[in-house]
């Protein structure tokens, strides 16, 4: 029971985060746009990405009271050890068993018609096609945006509730929170099975340096297919 209550309090507390960052995300939005409706251009947007991933990390940096023993403890305790090449190497490796393994279960997926694996993730982003303008986009969702997330997802949230359940549990329901920030169903599908992989890739090395290299590499093919 006792792990139960701390499990459940856990989710609150990242929840919490998730919202404040959220609020703090549309301020940010309204601010640069003046309050008009529409979507965002890429300054704008890397600029947003900043507030929303910052606050995240500033959320997860002040509910961690190991922060209070140094940056040193704090970075422990989310599993930053130093980046090493193994990190990098089991990155890419997983990477390519993680694209294999999203191909076979969206076939199988749209054989049984049961998942419309085109629909297109809407990020509030205008498309843009200058040079500077991809640059940040780049920058927001192949930098900010992979620290934010998985200092959230795979650091607090991973490392909290191994300590209280099961790590073959915690594995997928970590997956099932981060695909649910994630829409349409199709992209769920797609972050819940990334989600497997770059746990798998932070048992593997000790380091939560393999999953946002692995978030990074993920999120700039993604840019690199849509933009060039």
């Amino acid at each position: 029971m006792q792990r139960f209550k701390y499990s459940l309090l856990t989710i609150l507390i990242a929840f919490a985060i998730y919202f404040v960052s959220l609020v703090l995300f549309a301020l940010a939005s309204q601010l640069l746009t003046g309050g008009e409706v529409r979507n965002l251009d890429p300054r704008e947007f890397l600029v947003t990405s900043v507030v929303l991933n910052g606050a995240v990390i500033l959320g997860v940096w002040t509910v961690s009271s190991a922060h209070k023993r140094g940056i040193g403890a704090f970075m422990k305790s989310i599993g930053l050890g130093r980046p090493s090449f193994n990190s990098i190497s089991v990155s890419i490796g997983l990477l390519v068993l993680y694209y294999g393994t999203l191909i076979a279960v969206f076939v199988v997926l749209r054989q049984l018609g049961v998942l419309d694996t085109a629909a297109e993730q809407d990020i509030g982003l205008d498309d843009s096609t200058t040079t500077v303008g991809i640059v940040y986009i780049y920058l927001a969702l192949s930098v900010v945006t992979p620290l934010g997330e998985e200092f959230l997802y795979r650091g607090f949230i991973y490392q909290r509730l191994s300590k209280f359940l099961n790590k073959d549990i915690v594995i997928v329901l970590v997956s099932l929170l981060f695909a649910v920030a994630h829409w349409p169903p199709n992209a769920m599908v797609d972050t819940f099975i990334l989600s497997i992989f770059m746990i798998i890739g932070l048992r593997v090395t000790g380091t939560l340096w393999t999953p946002v290299i692995m978030h990074a590499l993920k999120n700039a093919v993604s840019v690199s297919l849509v933009y060039l």
